[in-house]
């Protein structure tokens, strides 16, 4: 299920770009790889309700509306693009469901000081891990907000304890 040149401008440019950045190649190619299914499925052969295991491990789930396919909610606008290897489907949208909640922090500009506690109260693990879980992700203004000797404070190493039962709080 591949998007097209306008789904991937319709993302926010700054993810976009934090997509692109050479550190996160490992969240494109999960990105990516939620958008492959092992197995070669024409149009004809997808199911409404039908639910398919992506070569990253997720789920899409398949809708048929009067003939129309959509993953995921992204509606297939060219169906049944034979290639060498199988069959490609061009898709309005971006499935993003693949991303775990550290994936998605590290995507999102907005909470790029987030990811730096998080990495640093060593929580990226948690984070990552199989949910489900729900994270109140406080964005930079709000750890700007904060005093800058207590942002330092919960930085240092020696406090990582004390950052850890800050950020488990969310």
């Amino acid at each position: 299920f591949a998007p097209v040149n306008s789904a991937f401008a319709a993302l926010p440019p700054a993810q976009l770009q934090a997509l692109l950045a050479t550190g996160n190649r490992a969240i494109l190619r999960d990105l990516l790889q939620a958008h492959v299914i092992p197995g070669s499925f024409t149009a004809a052969q997808l199911r409404d309700g039908q639910t398919i295991t992506t070569a990253e491990g997720s789920t899409l789930t398949i809708r048929v509306t009067n003939g129309a396919v959509s993953v995921n909610g992204r509606t297939v606008r060219t169906a049944d693009v034979r290639a060498s290897n199988g069959v490609v489907h061009l898709i309005d949208g971006v499935i993003t469901e693949g991303l775990d909640i550290t994936q998605r922090a590290i995507i999102t500009p907005d909470l790029s000081t987030l990811v730096s506690a998080l990495t640093a109260g060593g929580l990226t693990a948690a984070t990552s891990a199989a949910g489900p879980i729900t994270v109140f992700a406080p964005v930079n203004s709000a750890f700007a907000a904060l005093p800058q000797d207590q942002i330092t404070r919960l930085l240092a190493p020696e406090n990582r304890a004390l950052l850890t039962k800050v950020l488990t709080y969310h």
